[in-house]
Order: structure tokens, then C-alpha cells, then sequence
């Protein structure tokens, strides 16, 4: 089956070019369970927003779809009902919001006022959460250099990053809805109208609508899971959240051990970053920023601000190449013209913050197209970037487009998704959205680099068999055991369900991609033998799918292991494996607590262990709690689910992790 006609013909909702393909492939058993998944995993059959003329296409396009179903493979009925009871479902949250936000207070303002008042009450809430932050670390007992975990009032762990991203993402979700209602899109673009200055009042009454808001998107990474990931919502008793909420229906959802994977590794990321930039600012020799004003050159050979050296520096540790020497561009523009882009915006608000106390700022266009010339970019590539930092349909957040544009053609841009924001962060996000992919030799390089300084004889190479080319990146033979490495320098797909989707599906094409290379060397053994030595040949095979960012998982994926390169520098590096904890006031202290050699030297066999159960992802499980999250839909219903919530990593814990691992 050719998936593009089929995803087009149900984008576009026409049934012929579904009932050709079908017929050319046939309705077997098989094709039409593709089929039914094509049509549960497409975005456009939910709507989101009323749409009175496309829902009653859309319901003829189905009931066409289930009358073929019936004739030509009544066996499959079953599932396509289920997928559409799914695709019910998931409509019917996003109306229940929509009916509990025309219900507030805050919808009886005239449409102008509700956004102005809506921007203020995010502020607001962003102001409250930073103050709350700061005093929350101030009574911290550690500090580490990896996320710091807080507590709220009832004691539960709390991501110091969440507070502020719920405020930021509430008010893009309420953009974006007000948008779709009152069809303030100019060619895809938002613009805001005129309004005068909110009230206090008017403020007050913008509470209901941020906290539904915030609901909004937390209900479309529930059902967008339950379509693309599985398992199905299902309707639970109301009893299992009777002690929380009066609701009387219940759609629950428990997502798949796949998500814990994407969301450890997206904790690994961040601890990272912060790892490095405290490293970066203690390094004597670390660039310095030369601030606004003029800076002709880009990155590396001049810096604006320490937010631009941390991301370029951790730019250049994700991808696993020099970004300054790449000349790619990306939608138009280098990486490092992107790096500057956003740089500039967090920079100039951040200065008018401090002359005038405001996070929300109206900036003219060609105030913001001169201060991006002046600081490098050439007329056109700043006109680039502000189509692309500008919030549209789309757009994920008001990160990712924090420039609001307005009636008046000037700009909002909203401080609390650029200042102290990780450009890097933002970029992968962007990046990753756009689909980019960055492959190369650089992170194979480095690999090979990290096996031959401690001594091990790793080799890349290629062959044909026939017309079909092998090519293999890292091989390695230590001792009695062979190591196929495929290595994959791709983005990781964080907390989004869509994202997710497709990169476990380039898992599953990575395990069937690295099987073929392991069929190559069987078929032809004697390219292992005039390499490595008489009898190479013999020895087993353990194929790994090595990621430049840091992705495990334990056990295997039809007989492949899933680790990463910080994962494998860590194993070469010592015996044992610390986290680094201590006083505020004082020096993070490292603190051991796994073992990682069973010698006093490495083994093929201490790094199949870890390639089984990977130390990051064990010490990451001793510190996970799963928690239950209600999301309010109306005063009857909600949706329930599970979400991976981080505990603190203090001395206390690493030794009970320590005492359990058996150490």
C-alpha cells in the first residue's frame, strides 16, 4: 500500500483514490488493519474546532469508509469501530473545553479584552512562579548539577521548568483557540486586535479560561497518545477518582513503557545541558559575551550573550558537528543564523525588562529586523526569522514563536518564553518539527575515536554483496565477542505523542536496518576474518543501535540493545559510576553508586550488562514516581492518566539506590 495516496486521500477526505489503492493491493486482512491505522492516527478527522461544514463531509467520508469495510473484509468491522470510537472520544474532549470556557466569566468579555486579560493573568502567573521558585530553592537543602526537584503544598515533586511552561504554553493554547473562534489568522499568522488595557477585574476572570487552557493541551497529548502510541482510551468506573472529583464519566489512559524511555531521556538531555553549563562557567578559558550592540560576527567567532555560548556549545553536543563550519541551511537560514535569531529576541527583551520592569513588550518590525542586521544577520535572513519566530498555526508554543504580531503589524514579544530560555532547547524543538534530520560522520567518528583510545580495535568499513551495499559504522571484536554498532545522530521526539510515534517507528526501522547489516556479515564471514583475525567469524554478535543523545533502553527490541553515547563514554571512563550532590552553599560532592566494572578494568561482558540494563535508566527509575493526572473537561467528565514525575537525587537517595542495586 502507498501510504502518501492514502494519508492525502484522507487529509482531503476522498474516497476514490482509497477505493483504487485498496484494489490495486487488496482488501486483505492486513491491509485494511494499515488502513483503519492510517485513519485513527489522522489529525484532520478530529476536529478541534467546529466546523459544521467539514464534520459533515468528514462523517460521509467514514461511513464510506465503514461500508467498504463491511463488503470487502466484514472481520476487520470490529477495530474500525473502535478506531472511530476513539476518534469520538477525542473530539468530544476538546468540545467539552470549548463549552466549559463559554460558560466562565472571562467569555463575557468583549473578544479583544479576553486576550489582553489573558496575556496579563499569564504574566501574572509567571511572576507568582518565579517568585515561588526562588524561594523554593533558597530553602533547598542540596543542590546537584543535574534538574533540581521541588515540592508543592501537599508535598509531591514538582519540575521547576513545568511551573513556568504550563503559564507560557495556557496562553499559547488560549491564542491559538480564541484565533480558530473569532478567525484572527491572516494567512496562517495570529494576529492580535487592538484592545484597551485590562482590569483587574478582567484579569481575575482569566484564571478559569488559562486553567482550561492548560487542560486543552494536556488533553491532546492523552488522546493523540492513545491514537498513535495505544493503548486505547477506555471509559473507567468513576470510582477510581471519586476521592479527587464529583465526575461522573471517566476516559483514562495508561501509556506504554515506551514513553518513560522518551521521557528519561529527555530529563538526561536537560541534566546535560546543565551539567555543561556550569562546567562552561567555571572553565577559565570560556568565551565571553559581547552584548548588544553592532555584533557583526556569528558564533564562534563572537558571541552575544552566555545564553548563545551555552547554545551553541549545546547545539554542538547534540548534533555531534562543528555548526559553525556547516553551511546547511534550514528553511534559508544556517544553525547558527537560527542560534543568533532567537539569541537577539531574549537579549533585547531582557533589556527592556530592565529599563521599564515589563515582560510583555510591543516591538515595531523594523526595530526588530535592524537589531537582528546589526547583530549579523543580512536583510533577508532576518526577514526569515521572523516569519518563522512568529506565532501562526502550528506553531507547538509561544517558545517556539514568541513574536505575536498585531493589528497595527507591530509585535508582542512575550517575555517569559525568550528570557533565560534555552535557545538550544527551543531549536530542537523547531527543528524537530520541521522533520530535519542530521545524519553524518561526525558522531561515527566519534565513536570509532572513544573505542580506539581505550585500546579496543574498532573498524568502519563497507562491502557489496551483488549490487547491494553494506555499510557498516562501527565494528568492534573485544575478546570472544563481536559489537555491531549502527549509529544515529536524530532528534529525540521529548514528550509530544506525534513525535513519539515516529521515532519508534525509526526504532523499529533501525532494528530491521542493523539485522541486515549482522545477515551481511554471516553471508560474507570472511570480511570479519581478513580484518580482524582467522575464526572473527565465529564468534556472536550483539547489535546495538548507538544514539549521539541519550536514549536507552533495558533489555532488547527483537534481539537489538538501545544504548547511547554518553551512556558508552561513561562505561569507558571508570569503574564506577557517582552523581554529584551537596549543600547550596557548597560543593556538589560525587557520590558513587553503581558499579559498572566487576574488575578493575572493562570487560565485554560489564558492557553487555550494561546494554541490558542500562545504569542511567536503573538510577532514573529509583528516582520516578507515577502519578495520577485528572484533566477537568467539564463539570461531568475528565480524562485520566499517568505522567513520569521526577524525585530529588540527594546522598540519602543515591545510597538506598546504591543498597538495592546491591552494590
Amino acid at each position: 500500500m502507498k501510504q502518501d495516496i492514502v494519508t492525502n486521500a484522507i487529509s482531503n477526505l476522498k474516497i476514490k483514490p482509497i477505493v483504487d489503492e485498496m484494489g490495486a493491493v487488496g482488501w486483505s486482512p492486513t491491509n485494511v488493519e494499515d488502513l483503519i491505522g492510517y485513519i485513527l492516527r489522522a489529525n484532520g478527522l478530529v476536529l478541534r474546532h467546529p466546523d459544521l461544514k467539514k464534520s459533515i463531509k468528514r462523517d460521509k467520508f467514514l461511513a464510506e469508509i465503514a461500508e467498504l469495510v463491511s463488503t470487502k473484509c466484514v472481520e476487520k468491522k470490529p477495530l474500525l469501530e473502535k478506531s472511530y470510537q476513539q476518534l469520538e472520544i477525542a473530539e468530544s474532549g476538546y468540545r467539552r473545553i470549548l463549552a466549559s470556557t463559554d460558560a466562565t466569566e472571562w467569555k463575557a468579555l468583549a473578544p479583544a479584552i479576553r486576550l489582553a486579560a489573558i496575556i496579563s493573568r499569564a504574566v501574572k502567573e509567571v511572576e507568582h512562579a518565579i517568585d515561588y521558585l526562588e524561594k523554593q530553592i533558597a530553602g533547598m537543602k542540596y543542590h546537584n548539577l543535574y534538574t533540581p526537584v521541588l515540592r508543592d503544598d501537599a508535598d509531591r515533586p514538582v519540575d521547576p521548568d513545568s511551573v513556568i511552561d504550563a503559564a507560557v504554553s495556557g496562553l499559547g493554547a488560549t491564542l491559538m483557540m480564541e484565533g480558530y473562534q473569532q478567525n484572527w489568522f491572516d494567512n496562517g499568522v495570529f494576529v492580535l486586535p487592538e484592545a484597551p488595557d485590562a482590569t483587574d477585574d478582567d484579569i481575575y476572570k482569566a484564571g478559569s479560561p488559562m486553567f482550561l487552557a492548560a487542560n486543552w493541551e494536556r488533553w491532546a497529548n492523552i488522546e493523540e497518545s492513545s491514537r498513535y502510541l495505544g493503548p486505547e482510551m477506555a471509559e473507567e468506573d468513576r470510582q477510581v477518582v471519586q476521592a479527587e472529583t464529583q465526575a461522573k464519566r471517566v476516559y483514562s489512559y495508561h501509556p506504554p513503557r515506551s514513553r518513560w524511555y522518551n521521557t528519561v531521556a529527555t530529563w538526561r538531555t536537560v541534566d546535560r545541558s546543565r551539567q555543561s553549563r556550569v562546567e562552561l562557567e567555571r572553565h577559565p578559558l570560556r568565551p565571553r559575551p559581547a552584548g548588544l550592540g553592532a555584533l557583526s560576527k556569528l558564533a564562534p567567532a563572537a558571541f552575544l550573550t552566555e545564553n548563545e555560548i551555552h547554545g551553541y556549545d549545546g547545539l554542538v553536543a547534540r548534533l555531534g558537528f562543528n555548526i559553525g563550519e556547516s553551511s546547511r541551511l534550514i528553511e534559508g537560514l544556517r544553525i547558527v543564523e537560527w542560534l543568533r535569531g532567537y539569541c537577539v529576541l531574549s537579549a533585547l527583551c531582557e533589556r527592556r525588562k530592565e529599563e521599564n520592569g515589563q515582560f510583555v513588550q510591543v516591538w515595531k518590525e523594523k526595530e526588530l529586523l535592524d537589531a537582528l542586521c546589526a547583530e549579523g544577520l543580512r536583510p533577508d535572513k532576518a526577514q526569515t526569522f521572523i516569519e518563522h519566530a512568529t506565532f501562526k498555526k502550528g506553531t507547538i508554543d509561544l517558545f517556539d514563536g514568541p513574536l505575536i504580531r498585531r493589528a497595527d503589524s507591530s509585535f508582542i514579544l512575550f517575555g517569559p518564553s525568550t528570557i533565560n530560555s534555552g535557545p538550544a532547547e527551543i531549536l530542537m524543538s523547531v527543528f524537530g518539527e520541521m522533520k530535519v534530520q542530521f545524519d553524518g560522520d561526525p558522531f561515527e567518528n566519534r565513536v570509532l575515536e572513544l573505542l580506539r583510545k581505550n585500546h579496543l580495535p574498532a573498524q568502519a568499513f563497507k562491502f557489496k554483496i551483488g549490487k547491494e551495499e553494506y555499510e557498516y559504522d562501527a565494528v568492534l571484536v573485544w575478546n570472544d565477542q563481536i559489537f555491531l554498532f549502527e549509529c544515529k545522530n536524530r532528534n529525540l521526539p521529548g514528550e509530544r505523542a506525534i513525535p513519539a510515534y515516529f521515532f519508534e517507528k525509526e526504532l523499529r526501522d533501525n532494528v530491521k536496518q542493523i539485522k541486515r547489516l549482522r545477515d551481511g556479515l554471516l553471508e560474507q564471514p570472511d570480511q570479519l576474518n581478513s580484518r580482524f583475525g582467522p575464526g572473527t567469524s565465529d564468534k556472536p554478535i550483539t547489535m546495538v543501535i548507538l544514539r549521539n543523545f541519550p536514549y536507552s533502553r533495558d533489555g532488547t527490541l527483537d534481539d537489538v540493545h538501545f544504548y547511547d553515547f554518553s551512556a558508552l563514554s561513561r562505561f569507558f571512563a571508570s569503574k564506577e559510576l557517582s552523581s554529584f550532590v551537596g549543600p547550596p552553599n557548597g560543593t556538589a560532592i560525587g557520590t558513587p553508586h553503581t558499579r559498572l566494572w566487576k574488575a578493575d578494568t572493562p570487560s565485554p561482558d560489564d558492557l553487555l550488562q550494561q546494554l541490558m540494563s542500562p545504569a542511567q535508566l536503573n538510577i532514573a527509575l529509583h528516582h520516578t514516581r507515577v502519578m495520577k493526572m485528572i484533566v477537568g473537561l467539564d463539570q461531568e467528565t475528565v480524562g485520566l492518566t499517568e505522567v513520569f514525575i521526577r524525585e530529588e537525587m540527594t546522598p540519602e537517595t543515591l545510597k538506598e539506590y546504591s543498597r538495592s542495586a546491591g552494590r
